[in-house]
């Protein structure tokens, strides 16, 4: 099996691990706010979803989330307290989150070694395409970890 292979299977056991999370929970559920400064399931999701975007955009694929959304997503943006009309809803969410897998999938399937190996500029300096996918898989990791915590939270409420 192919490293492009790989990474495509452990994005998509956290797109599975994710629907298992959020199964049964109402978009209420997911924008309630946790009693320490962090962001709810709601925030986090987004931000997975817009930092996937990131990951498509080094395999030179477009973005599926708007600019407002990525945005209101992004890294160092507002928490979210409340509903509103700037959110994405769970089913949005989760939508945007399985077709960026199939996009993200077929981006790997397609690249070469060559093009994992081409070099970047990131937030980590001079790095290749290949380092940074699996780079933004760990920061993933990370957010999916969270939603489990934030799904017992929503849970208790």
């Amino acid at each position: 099996m192919s490293m492009q292979q790989d990474f495509a299977n452990d994005y998509g056991r956290n797109v599975a691990s994710l629907k298992a999370l959020v199964k049964g929970l109402s978009h209420n559920e997911t924008i309630v706010q946790p009693p320490f400064n962090a962001n709810c399931m709601n925030w986090v999701l987004g931000h997975i979803v817009g930092s996937r975007d990131g990951v498509l955009a080094l395999l030179g694929e477009k973005p599926l989330m708007s600019s407002e959304h990525a945005k209101r997503y992004g890294y160092g943006s507002a928490p979210v307290c409340e509903d509103g009309p700037d959110l994405l809803t769970l089913d949005a969410a989760m939508a945007l989150l399985e077709r960026s897998q199939e996009r993200l999938a077929a981006a790997l399937q397609r690249a070469t070694q060559a093009d994992l190996d081409k070099a970047t500029k990131s937030f980590l300096g001079d790095t290749t395409v290949g380092n940074m996918v699996l780079v933004m898989f760990g920061h993933e990791c990370f957010h999916v970890g969270q939603v489990e915590m934030l799904r017992e939270l929503a849970l208790k409420k």
